[in-house]
């Protein structure tokens, strides 16, 4: 039994040693897509869904990768491992590195047993020089842990090869997977810190584009129209008067709201919304604006504000810029998971040749010299919300197409302003 366990012992070593080996080999192979693989584990169901996967997918590429020059030596230290392990199990019979006497005691064989410590020697040092030719390539953490790993094992077989009598091997490896865990440790710590530094930036972000979003939206030349739109009823015709005072309150509660609330709402409370908007303007321009609704599922929810910038700009730079007026034709479906939400006018439409940025949102120049930031506003909020995409197409002389898509499963209910 004794004999066994000490077997074991040495086993267990040489293993460790090719998990060793296997694990540099892992972190060459990945150290250009490292970092990009950690944080995609942690945010990609939030805002960076299309970072770089991990190059490493199955065991069995830990060992097919190319890595060129270094797969000569990476064999060389798994066959030296191989070769340890081996000639233990046969030194368990022979007696070549240690054995035992009558009574059970171990004893090394001074004339070899050297070699055995040697070849952890040879394995350490082998990995450390790749480690030192890759380091620009490795995470400066990764490298503290790997260095950590093989520090305390390379001091305890000095010691073991100079006084007889200690096993420092075992309580060596322990202390290195301490120290690992430690800086494991301290990393996660601070990577989920940076994580969270980020999430409250995205929720500043969010809260200022709601603002901006909420201001563009109440704009004077709207509500100095609406004043004027009501005075005139006031006279003409006093109960719509008193309607379109109704809708512009709840209107501009609405918008305010939208301040303090920067949950997902539900698509019927967003067309109550778009609904009241399109009664005042109605009420303004009679029947040159027409709104057709073709709303076949609306049990989804949508970031509040989302559909009323797309409306606006239908109604001020759409219909009511033709002669006869026009249609506006609002349409929402649920296919599957997908969402699909369209705001159509027969305009007379614009150039859209240079209508997106550098950073791929759309800047539109509407010809009257104001800088136009709601369509942009509301890009970024259906990103940050629910991954969700925003595309428009126009042609002049037929009109407008703004169309709306994003995934249900996408949708972060939990999303609010920290």
């Amino acid at each position: 039994m004794v004999r066994i366990s000490n077997l074991a012992v040495f086993i267990m070593v040489g293993l460790m040693g090719m998990i060793y080996v296997l694990y540099v080999r892992y972190t060459i192979l990945n150290a250009e897509s490292y970092m990009e693989s950690i944080e995609s584990d942690v945010t990609e169901k939030i805002l960076y869904p299309d970072k770089k996967q991990p190059r490493i997918k199955k065991i069995g590429d830990l060992w097919t990768g190319n890595l060129g020059k270094y797969d000569v030596l990476f064999n060389i230290c798994f066959l030296v491992l191989l070769l340890y392990i081996i000639g233990m199990v046969i030194s368990l019979f022979t007696g070549c590195f240690y054995y035992f006497d009558s009574h059970n005691y171990y004893h090394r064989n001074e004339q070899y047993f050297w070699l055995t410590q040697m070849s952890g020697l040879f394995v350490l040092g082998i990995l450390n020089i790749v480690i030192l030719l890759n380091k620009k390539r490795i995470p400066k953490s990764t490298m503290i842990a790997l260095g950590l790993y093989t520090l305390s094992p390379i001091i305890a077989v000095i010691i073991q090869l100079w006084v007889y009598g200690l096993s420092l091997l075992n309580f060596a490896a322990m202390v290195s997977v301490c120290l690992v865990y430690g800086v494991a440790s301290i990393k996660e710590y601070k990577f989920v810190e940076l994580q969270a530094a980020k999430i409250v930036e995205q929720g500043r972000e969010l809260h200022t584009l709601t603002a901006k979003n909420m201001i563009s939206q109440i704009g004077p030349h709207f509500v100095f129209n609406t004043l004027t739109t009501i005075k005139y009823l006031c006279k003409q015709d006093p109960d719509m008067a008193q309607e379109a005072v109704d809708e512009f309150a709840k209107y501009l509660r609405n918008n305010i709201d939208s301040l303090s609330n920067q949950r997902m709402i539900p698509f019927d409370k967003e067309m109550e919304h778009i609904s009241n908007y399109l009664s005042i303007e109605k009420k303004r321009f009679g029947d040159d604006i027409k709104v057709i609704y073709d709303l076949r599922n609306i049990d989804f929810s949508i970031p509040c504000l989302t559909l009323q910038p797309l409306v606006e700009n239908a109604v001020k730079y759409g219909v009511t810029q033709n002669e006869d007026g026009g249609t506006i034709i609002i349409s929402a479906e649920v296919k599957a998971d997908e969402v699909l939400i369209t705001v159509e006018d027969d305009g007379p439409g614009f150039d859209f040749s240079h209508s997106v940025n550098s950073e791929g949102y759309y800047v539109i120049d509407k010809g009257d010299g104001r800088e136009h930031i709601g369509i942009a506003n509301v890009q970024k909020r259906l990103e940050i919300l629910c991954k969700g995409k925003l595309m428009i197409e126009s042609k002049v002389g037929e009109g407008t197409r703004a169309e709306i898509r994003f995934n249900k499963s996408d949708i972060r209910q939990d999303a609010m302003v920290l």
